[in-house]
């Protein structure tokens, strides 16, 4: 089933929003920008189309993924990419991210205790688990992919063999940091602040690779606010760094999470080379979900 996302449209501005609402997908201008969206044309329940965006303040994303199935994911261009891997880090969260932890929870399938999922929850796993294989295949041919988790050591390889195991293979050449287990021990008691480290210490870390006065392009993916603050409290102090964050929706269902990965899939090659900051959150309206077992 295709996902309900019709078209991305992008704002030339330091950061944005993209709200993902009744099957549509925008960028918004953000707070400081209130009064320029005020003047444009609203559709239906006050979002604008995407037509309607003044063409010379904005910059379409072309090629993402549209609800025909579309993607642009495979595609090549005959430009060379502003960024080159070497310069890019994406930094993804784990739980809601990559792995539908609430969704679990929900079911009762989380703890070693717990029973085992039905074979339609295995189907929609395994299905899952092929969107997020893909996206992390994509991420590392735009360069050096990090997993950061505020989960214990161990988790991310014990739920993906036991939830997804065919993601196993995609985790290889990723680096996974469990930021609760590196910085609770010493001390730090705050979830924001395991996190907020350990972005900081692999963000400093890919920085050392790089020449001094060479670019640096970090972005970072989650579902929670901790991730979106962390990069840009890390961000701030680097010089001629592009801070991109994209937020995705909180407690999402299977199908959801489906949708979300199809959708940055396919318009990734765009996020990663644009050149500036931005600042993105994917709000799913309740018309873009559907009822998972």
């Amino acid at each position: 089933v295709a996902p309900a996302f019709e078209l991305v449209q992008i704002w030339s501005i330091p950061f944005q929003e993209l709200r993902v609402t009744l099957g549509r997908v925008l960028i918004h201008p953000s707070a400081a920008e209130s009064s320029m969206q005020e003047q444009t044309a609203h559709g239906k329940d006050g979002v604008a189309g995407a037509e309607e965006f003044s063409s010379d303040r904005s910059t379409e994303l072309d090629g993402c993924e549209s609800s025909s199935g579309s993607s642009s994911e495979e595609s090549d261009s005959d430009d060379p990419p502003p960024f080159a891997a070497e310069e890019t880090i994406m930094i993804f969260d784990w739980d809601d991210t990559l792995l539908p932890s609430t969704w679990l929870t929900e079911r009762g399938l989380i703890r070693d205790e717990d029973p085992a999922p039905t074979a339609t929850q295995r189907a929609m796993l395994g299905r899952l688990a092929g969107q997020v294989s893909r996206t992390l295949a994509v991420a590392k041919r735009h360069g050096k992919v990090v997993i950061v988790t505020n989960a214990e050591e161990g988790w991310i390889e014990a739920s993906c063999r036991k939830f997804m195991p065919s993601l196993c293979q995609a985790l290889e050449g990723v680096s996974t940091i469990s930021a609760r287990s590196s910085y609770e021990q010493q001390g730090v008691a705050s979830p924001f602040e395991w996190k907020y480290l350990a972005f900081e210490h692999e963000i400093g870390k890919f920085c050392e690779t790089l020449v001094a006065d060479g670019r640096r392009n970090v972005i970072s993916l989650g579902d929670s606010a901790h991730e979106r603050d962390a990069l840009i409290r890390v961000t701030e102090r680097i010089w001629n760094c592009c801070t991109k964050s994209v937020k995705l929706v909180e407690r999402p269902a299977v199908e959801q999470l489906f949708k979300q990965h199809r959708l940055m899939r396919g318009c990734f090659r765009h996020i990663v080379n644009h050149e500036g900051n931005l600042d993105l959150c994917i709000n799913c309206a309740r018309e873009c979900s559907a009822v998972s077992a």
